[in-house]
């Protein structure tokens, strides 16, 4: 368990393990899972096949039991579940895979469906993710930083120009150039 400054219990001592995380996170294991525990209060009972919070927004946090992920917003009290294998983006963009449907799509934590989970696949590096129509069209979604939207702009191929910053995309007969910072 954890106690105060005064000797007095925070977190009864009940438990099986507790680790010390950043951000004022404590990863609490118990016999049925894991948990998660932050600012005097249980966040995650432990009862998770695994825990976890986002290091660039502590505000976001995540729990895995079975085959679902489902994300958090501390402050918001809202949750999010999508099929285990989701990727936090940033901010507190995901992008993953509805549950029920198996398509992709991209949620804001706290917030809602940013673009609709109508994608049959999303594939390609971290730096250059693009989401796939059914017809095979792909666009790629915003990089680091950058405001996640619904694509304007579908193409049917790309070829990377030294990284996966920097990309030749074609569509059709058309050819133009992407730069993951315009």
């Amino acid at each position: 368990g954890l106690i105060d400054r005064n000797g007095k219990y925070v977190l009864e001592p009940k438990y099986n393990a507790l680790y010390i995380w950043n951000n004022g996170y404590f990863q609490v294991v118990g016999p049925k899972g894991q948990g998660l525990w932050k600012d005097g209060r249980m966040l995650a009972e432990p009862i998770y096949k695994e825990v976890g919070f986002e290091h660039n927004n502590p505000d976001v946090y995540y729990t895995v039991s079975g085959d679902v992920i489902t994300y958090h917003s501390k402050s918001k009290g809202t949750s999010h579940p999508l099929k285990k294998g989701a990727q936090y983006l940033h901010g507190s963009y995901v992008l993953g895979q509805d549950p029920k449907t198996n398509l992709y799509g991209v949620l804001q934590v706290g917030g809602g469906t940013v673009i609709p989970f109508a994608y049959p696949r999303a594939e390609g590096p971290p730096a250059a993710r693009l989401l796939v129509h059914s017809d095979g069209k792909k666009a790629i979604l915003p990089g680091w930083g950058k405001e996640v939207k619904e694509p304007d702009f579908w193409f049917d191929s790309y070829v990377t120009l030294g990284s996966y910053s920097m990309l030749s995309i074609k569509d059709g007969n058309k050819i133009g150039l992407y730069s993951e910072d315009e």
